[in-house]
C-alpha cells in the first residue's frame, strides 16, 4: 500500500513540484492502496487506510491560494484544486499592478476603473 504519485500541474503545463507555487492550478495524489479513504484536516487533505486510519498521504494547497480552494476524489486518488476567481481580460487589468480580480477593480462615474490594490485609477480599453 504505498502512495504511486503525486502530480503538480501549473497553468502553464509544468509538471515539476518545485514550479512556482503561484502559477499552480491543481494537485493530485494517487495511492495503489485497496481501500482508503480521504478526508480535510485544516488546510489539509489525508489520504488514509480504511479500518487502521493509517495516514498514507497528506496534500496541502500552497499558502497563495488561501481560502480559495477545494477538493474532490478521483479514480485511485484526490484532486485538490484553486477555486477559479472572476477575473478580466489581460488587456483590462491594472496598467500599474496588473491586478485583474473583478472585486478588486471598481468602475467609477466618470468612465475609469479604480484598482483597490494599488490605488491607480484608469480608462480600460475596453468596456
Amino acid at each position: 500500500m504505498k502512495i504511486t504519485h503525486v502530480t503538480v500541474e501549473s497553468s502553464k503545463g509544468c509538471q515539476n513540484k518545485e514550479h512556482t507555487m503561484k502559477t499552480t492550478k491543481r494537485l493530485t495524489c494517487r495511492t495503489d492502496a485497496p481501500a482508503w479513504y480521504a478526508t480535510q484536516v485544516g488546510r489539509t487533505v489525508e489520504i488514509r487506510r480504511t479500518g487502521t486510519d493509517e495516514v498514507l498521504a497528506t496534500v496541502h494547497p500552497p499558502a497563495a491560494w488561501g481560502d480559495d480552494w477545494g477538493w474532490n476524489l478521483i479514480n485511485g486518488g484526490v484532486l485538490v484544486e484553486q477555486a477559479g476567481k472572476d477575473e478580466v481580460a489581460t488587456k483590462d487589468a491594472c496598467p500599474k499592478c496588473r491586478e485583474q480580480n473583478v472585486d478588486k477593480l471598481v468602475w467609477q462615474e466618470n468612465g475609469k476603473v479604480k484598482c483597490s490594490t494599488c490605488g491607480m485609477r484608469y480608462r480600460p480599453p475596453s468596456k
